[in-house]
């Protein structure tokens, strides 16, 4: 199973928003990946990471598995189906997201603390500012 650490970083104030990911394989090697996106919600932003990520792997590994981590709890909760998307926005990027899901046997989106995040948040930050 593959690892992906994903984060969204949205600066208001600047209009700015960056995506970041890191991906795991099962010997240990890390893949990054950062940059500058045109969505400046937060919700959507944490939604673009996760595709994106996602769309990447589908295209570039082989496997059958993605364990994803996002410190977003509205979109782990979500993707693992314990909410209902009510947003239109939302249920765009689930739509998006379930279409993904069917280049892999599992797909698991775990939500985690922002503490645990800090890799793929710094990742997302440095996007916007390039």
């Amino acid at each position: 199973m593959l690892t992906v650490h994903t984060d969204a970083s949205v600066d208001p104030a600047e209009q700015e928003a960056g995506i970041g990911w890191i991906l795991t394989d099962n010997t240990g090697e890390e893949i990054t990946h950062n940059s500058r996106i045109g969505y400046r919600e937060s919700t959507s932003a944490e939604w673009v990471g996760v595709i994106h990520a996602l769309s990447w792997i589908a295209t570039n590994k082989d496997t059958d598995a993605v364990m994803v981590n996002t410190d977003s709890n509205s979109v782990a909760e979500v993707a693992d189906g314990k909410s209902t998307p009510t947003a239109k926005s939302t249920q765009r990027w689930y739509a998006r997201f379930r279409k993904l899901t069917t280049y892999f046997e599992t797909v698991i989106v775990n939500y985690i603390p922002s503490a645990r995040n800090g890799k793929a948040d710094r990742l997302a930050r440095t996007a916007y500012r390039k």
